[in-house]
């Protein structure tokens, strides 16, 4: 039991990086979402490939 008593508060830091990793990565996929959504982009065959390449990575 002493095991997890020391190690308790480097879990809950652990945990609260996963926690704020996760929501850039949510924020990042629903704003690459958005600009896929826009008609402009596909101007740009090179930025789309890309958009859809780093959201098909998150997923």
């Amino acid at each position: 039991m002493l095991f997890l008593t020391n190690i308790w508060p480097n879990l809950k830091c652990i945990n609260i990086f996963m926690k704020f990793n996760l929501d850039n990565l949510v924020s990042e996929y629903e704003e690459l979402e958005n600009k896929l959504g826009d008609p402009d982009i596909f101007k740009d065959q090179k930025k789309v490939r890309e958009v859809s390449s780093r959201k098909k990575s998150i997923e």
